[in-house]
């Protein structure tokens, strides 16, 4: 069994991502067989934000006579010493089925869907999985692969349990000493709502704030007002908030209420007007906070 440190990446400074270094997973003597797995010790919150799965898988030895997974699962089912199959949403082959997605909770086995033809050296098979939380608990799961079609039904797919400390994990088992699977751009990344400056899950005053601190930076970033990833906060960045305004609370204020407390005129505004008046956001919008949710 092998375990493998963490990686955090920068995406466009918009997302937390964790990694598997490329490579070759080979299979070892196990109790049931030959086994192999590796996991990252940082786990992504999959619960409060949506998230993605990529990666690339090159080919293996036995596609149909062999057991693999590669996806996301919660922390609190995850065994480092003995893995944990059968459970998380994750790429699995299934014999003759072929390759696809499936969803399995507490090592209860899940719906399987989308089989394609397994990946070879020729023709790698570069996926991804869109996992979009429900509440606290589950979600709902997504498959695509690069020049593919899916097969059968396409539609989300739910699953269950709790995702908040999820890792990434890839499992191979098989009845073959010599087989492998090879990898390459494994990880997993956040997807932050467009205008959440601070990333709380949240589109609320504390975003207008960080954008109205930063009006007219030449050298932003996400973090400071940037939503468009030119490095400019500007007035395509303020319509990004007001488009999302309100995400993930019930604010008592409306956007258009809180630019005019501001002295502010929307967005449609011509942008020298708004830079002219965007000095006020620092100093009047604060004052109702408190009563912002």
């Amino acid at each position: 069994m092998m375990l493998v440190c963490f990686v955090v990446l920068a995406v466009n400074a918009r997302a937390q991502t964790i990694s598997i270094p490329d490579g070759t997973l080979n299979v070892v003597p196990h109790a049931d067989g030959y086994a192999a797995a590796i996991a990252t010790t940082e786990g992504i919150d999959a619960q409060k934000f949506s998230v993605q799965v990529h990666g690339t898988v090159i080919g293996m030895g036995y596609p149909s006579e062999s057991f693999f997974e590669i996806g996301l699962m919660p922390r609190s089912v995850w065994d480092p010493s003995a893995g944990a199959w059968n459970a998380g949403v994750y790429v699995v082959n299934w014999s003759a089925y072929g390759f696809g997605l499936s969803l399995a909770a507490d090592n209860v086995g899940g719906p399987f869907a989308y089989p394609l033809n397994p990946p070879s050296n020729a023709k790698p098979w570069d996926f991804t999985i869109t996992l979009a939380p429900n509440g606290s608990d589950g979600g709902s799961a997504t498959l695509e692969v690069a020049g593919q079609t899916l097969q059968g039904d396409t539609s989300p797919l739910a699953y269950a349990g709790d995702y908040s400390d999820s890792v990434l994990v890839m499992q191979l088992t098989s009845n073959h000493l010599d087989e492998s699977i090879s990898f390459v751009n494994v990880y997993v990344a956040t997807l932050y709502q467009a205008g959440d400056a601070n990333r709380d899950g949240l589109v609320n005053l504390s975003d207008l704030q960080i954008l109205g601190d930063n009006w007219q930076s030449a050298t932003a970033t996400w973090d400071t007002g940037d939503f468009t990833g030119d490095g400019i906060v500007n007035l395509a960045d303020l319509q990004i908030i007001g488009d999302n305004w309100g995400y993930g609370t019930l604010p008592d204020l409306a956007f258009d209420d809180a630019l005019q407390l501001a002295g502010l005129p929307g967005p449609g505004v011509p942008e020298p007007a708004v830079l002219i008046l965007m000095g006020p956001i620092v100093t009047l919008i604060p004052r109702r906070r408190g009563s912002i949710t």
